[in-house]
């Protein structure tokens, strides 16, 4: 496994923030249906973040990045409960002034606050390149 740069993690949150501005104008426009505002905050975002965490492996920033969720230990897709708890505490990250995501820069296998409180990791999808699918020539003796 190898672990997702930050360029890319970041460029996931941004992806992720506009996808959650989007969700907002439209529970705006849609209050009239009787669904409290910040319930329906609270379901949109964790449909957003953690219900996507745990059937696609990430969340739509990161799918689009080419970024993976997973198990510290084990390297598979996290539960639904874990991704509901990371969701929870990236909350928790940005509202420390985004210091939860500076951290990424400092720990060796940048994670973030709500990883290390939810022992997960994100990690790089390899990405099949042309070379990959060209027929390799055995080496000459």
């Amino acid at each position: 496994m190898k672990t997702a740069p930050i360029r890319k993690r970041i460029a996931a949150l941004a992806i992720n923030c506009a996808i959650s501005f989007i969700v907002y104008l439209v529970l705006t426009l849609c209050n009239s249906q009787g669904l409290s505002f910040s319930l329906g905050l609270i379901i949109g975002g964790w449909l957003l973040f953690a219900l996507f965490a745990a059937i696609l492996g990430g969340t739509p920033g990161d799918i689009i990045m080419g970024i993976r969720l997973v198990d510290l230990n084990k390297g598979e897709k996290i539960k639904i409960v874990r991704a509901s708890f990371r969701a929870l505490f990236s909350l928790f990250s940005i509202g420390l002034c985004g210091m939860g995501y500076a951290l990424m820069y400092f720990h060796n296998r940048r994670q973030a606050l709500h990883d290390l409180m939810t022992n997960t990791i994100a990690v790089e999808i390899r990405q099949t390149s042309v070379e990959d699918l060209t027929p390799q020539r055995p080496a000459q003796q």
